[in-house]
């Protein structure tokens, strides 16, 4: 961590009251403090959380992560502090998302987003600080918490193989099926949203694939997320949370979601997976893929690449023609240079 970064830590304001509706910085593993918002376990069809825990909703993400209270402060105490240096459009996306709430309680109106911003550097002025304590759940976050709740289970409902749900997921993909076919290369596809009409601006570095600019995004944010028992929080493939299947081995960390499974491999196939105990994941046995999931053998050096900045193209430089030159004499001292001067022009 850097030092400014540890500077920030310390003298962040901690949070007041801790509820549901309150919109907070909140920070997960070692990733930057992010804005969200504090939801009961009830609004996202999980658990109670543990105890010293919490659930919360990430703006611009909208993903939900169970939470540490000791990993929250205040969102409008400690904005300044936050907002002072900010980069990447997916956290200014997120921003934006908590100052817009803020905004429609306290009935500030308007009509930029440069506005909006001011009016938070600016202490948020003209507002009840009561209203930024609200219990009130936005719509917004309220229909983004249902979408999590239908896709958890309809991942679920798949684990029924031979259903109608999980045939049509595998049969209805277009680019997959046109990949199965070989009418496409699947290095055409985005392998994380297996979408073939996205511009592809990389290769995924583990397996076979390609990616589009926000599924890239998303890998680089959760390959490394973790959760409580040290296996990924999100799937290996197209780094989204849900119904994961995780691999066994004690030394291996990757989860795998129903859906990727399905398309790539088939139900058949992930119907044999479900059966297998213990199931070793395809980096750890000698099985390395099936169907159209072939992982890479150099992928943990893919992954180095996948994390570097991209490199500048090579500028085109013109090749200049080569001149055939006559060599050049050299005079030596003990050569006698003035005799040998006299006979150069000759």
């Amino acid at each position: 961590m850097s030092s400014k970064k540890m500077k920030i830590d310390k003298c962040l304001k901690p949070l007041q009251q801790a509820s549901a509706g309150t919109i907070v910085w909140g920070k997960l593993g070692s990733y930057q403090w992010w804005p969200g918002i504090i939801i009961r376990s009830t609004d996202c069809g999980q658990p109670e959380a543990k105890f010293g825990n919490l659930w919360l909703f990430w703006f611009g993400d909208h993903k939900i992560s169970e939470i540490s209270r000791k990993k929250i402060v205040g969102f409008t105490l400690n904005f300044l502090q936050m907002y002072d240096g900010i980069s990447g459009k997916n956290l200014r996306k997120a921003v934006f998302e908590a100052l817009e709430i803020l905004a429609c309680r306290c009935s500030y109106h308007f009509e930029k987003v440069e506005a909006l911003i001011s009016w938070a550097k600016t202490g948020f002025q003209d507002s009840d600080e009561a209203l930024f304590s609200s219990t009130d759940m936005p719509t917004s976050v309220l229909k983004h918490l249902e979408c999590l709740q239908n896709s958890s289970t309809k991942a679920s409902d798949s684990d029924d193989v031979g259903s109608d749900s999980a045939i049509q997921i595998f049969n209805s993909n277009v680019p997959l099926k046109m990949v199965r076919e070989g009418s496409l290369k699947i290095q055409d596809v985005c392998i994380a949203c297996y979408e073939n009409e996205v511009q592809i601006v990389d290769f995924h570095p583990l397996c076979n694939g390609g990616l589009c600019l926000e599924c890239k995004e998303r890998l680089q944010e959760n390959m490394f997320a973790y959760g409580n028992d040290g296996k990924n929080m999100c799937c290996s493939i197209c780094a989204k949370p849900g119904s994961l299947i995780i691999c066994d081995s004690k030394n291996c960390h990757r989860s795998f979601c129903n859906y990727c499974i399905i398309l790539l491999l088939g139900p058949d196939e992930k119907k044999k997976i479900i059966e297998t105990n213990p199931w070793y994941c395809f980096f750890c046995s000698s099985n390395d893929g099936c169907g159209l999931l072939r992982i890479k053998k150099d992928w943990e050096d893919r992954i180095i690449t996948f994390f570097q900045p991209s490199k500048v193209d090579e500028l085109d430089l013109p090749i200049l023609d080569f001149v055939v030159k006559k060599p050049l004499r050299v005079l030596s001292l003990f050569d006698g240079i003035g005799t040998d001067f006299n006979t150069l022009p000759h």
